[in-house]
């Protein structure tokens, strides 16, 4: 588990226009917080998580860390599904 990190975005609507994002990542074996970054964005739900994810892997890369499964997140993101319908 060594160099590995979990990482979590979370994205807060302050009003229309405007996004709060918090994102930080946790090193697996000491439980130590290695990254931390908050800031305010005029990007929409999804666009805000998007760009905060290039941050948090721009980090890992950087600091040769590997992110360990997925990022979890408070968004809804969209995902494609394969729908076994049969019809006669």
């Amino acid at each position: 588990m060594d160099g590995r990190i979990i990482a979590r975005i979370t994205v807060d609507r302050i009003d229309r226009q405007r996004s709060k994002v918090k994102e930080f990542a946790v090193e697996r074996t000491t439980g130590k917080t290695v990254y931390k970054l908050r800031y305010e964005t005029e990007k929409n739900g999804l666009t805000a998580y998007y760009e905060a994810e290039k941050y948090v892997k721009a980090f890992a890369t950087d600091n040769d860390f590997i992110i360990d499964g997925n990022i979890s997140t408070n968004v809804d993101l969209p995902y494609v599904r394969t729908v076994a319908k049969r019809t006669r």
